[in-house]
């Protein structure tokens, strides 16, 4: 399943490199203090791509939601799907809900089944704390760009990447407590943010590393 997920968005995002389309993927996790947690998955692509799509003869919505995206869950966790035309652009929406604990077998799913990058990682530990993680790795092996570094290859690289200014992937983390992170954290301590330029990503290729740890209850001490 996460194969399919990864390949599919990053399959997307070659294709627009090619043919100067661009996207952008927005994700966050939302954690309740009773434990529950909601996992939102989207990513948006720009009318370059559909256009491309219509004169291709594909059918983006269907290929956007396919059934093997986000459905082979743990049991305990649901999917909703929500696939939508925006003006130009075609947005693929996924909801995952249930108990935070099933959200880490979840991960180690993901892990046994693609671990070149991660969507999301999520790591139960002690004293309600959880860890948080997702990576995204834009070196030139894997966006199936040319190594070289002559200025042919530095040119074309450049000219993919000015193909996605203004775009962005994009994490958000809302939780009783944010404990520490790599991201901007809010002054109230509950959300933090993240965010990578997509133009800036590719041009410097390499990993991008997100990382929180929140606490999940954040328990008060009460005075009798």
């Amino acid at each position: 399943m996460f194969k399919s997920v990864i390949c599919r968005w990053s399959g997307i995002a070659g294709l627009a490199a090619l043919l100067a389309g661009c996207f952008d993927l927005n994700q966050s996790l939302i954690v309740k203090d009773s434990g529950e947690a909601d996992f939102n998955f989207a990513f948006t692509l720009d009318a370059a791509l559909l256009e491309l799509s219509d004169e291709a003869d594909i059918d983006a919505e269907s290929t956007c939601d396919s059934d093997d995206v986000w459905n082979d869950l743990p049991a305990g966790l649901t999917r909703v799907s929500d696939v939508r035309i925006e003006g130009s652009q075609l947005v693929c929406e996924y909801t995952i809900s249930g108990p935070l604990p099933k959200f880490e077998q979840l991960s180690a799913d993901l892990e046994r089944e693609n671990h070149r990058a991660e969507v999301i990682s999520l790591k139960l530990l002690d004293d309600h704390r959880a860890q948080i993680s997702s990576v995204y790795n834009f070196s030139d092996q894997e966006l199936d760009f040319d190594s070289d570094e002559s200025p042919m290859a530095k040119s074309i690289k450049r000219m993919i990447a000015a193909n996605f200014e203004g775009h962005f992937i994009r994490w958000a983390i809302h939780a009783p407590a944010i404990l520490e992170s790599n991201g901007e954290i809010s002054p109230d301590g509950k959300t933090v943010t993240w965010a990578v330029p997509l133009e800036e990503a590719i041009m410097a290729g390499g990993e991008f590393r997100f990382e929180a740890v929140i606490d999940y209850r954040n328990e008060k001490v009460q005075f009798f």
